[in-house]
């Protein structure tokens, strides 16, 4: 058995301000319908997730912060990468930004202003072409062997912001 991978569930709403003039004091998070709040370090983390396929001991190695209030609030998800499918049915991936094309032989941008924010392999995009008519992630990557490469590459779409994880609405 896999250990699981954690992926950060939900879309950067930014920094909330308590005042005129006040330093933020947390950042918003909309996760489905709900926003949360995320303090430094939590925040921090949740960026982190966004990196790369690392798990719960990868992920938590530098820091202090208390990765169970993340899961708990619906901040971030751990996939068993033998066993996706329950995650795939629960979540959607849904595109943000814009397809610029292919900026490489097999590699193609993602971005704003024609500017790549992200640059994904073919299947990544394929699968971000179809994410936003699909109901769920499961639908999305249509066959076993693509939902296997979003639970091992799939942060590559996220680390780009080209994407975000959010839950099936129920």
């Amino acid at each position: 058995m896999s250990t699981p991978v954690v992926f950060p569930v939900g879309l950067y709403l930014g920094p909330m301000h308590p005042g005129p003039g006040r330093r933020a004091d947390h950042v918003r998070v909309m996760i489905g319908d709900a926003v949360v709040g995320l303090v430094d370090g939590e925040s921090t983390l949740w960026g982190r997730a966004h990196e790369a396929a690392l798990t719960r001991a990868e992920l938590v190695a530098t820091d202090t912060v208390d990765i169970g209030r993340l899961l708990g609030i619906g901040a971030m998800v751990e996939v068993d990468p033998d066993a996706p499918v329950a995650f795939a049915r629960s979540y959607r991936l849904r595109p943000l930004q814009s397809a610029l094309g292919e900026v490489a032989p097999g590699r193609f941008g993602i971005g704003t202003a024609g500017v790549a924010h992200a640059v994904v392999d073919d299947w990544a995009h394929d699968l971000w072409l179809r994410c936003a008519a699909a109901p769920d992630l499961l639908t999305a990557c249509g066959t076993a062997p693509v939902l296997d490469q979003f639970v091992q590459k799939g942060h590559t779409l996220l680390a780009g912001a080209a994407a975000y994880l959010g839950p099936v609405a129920r």
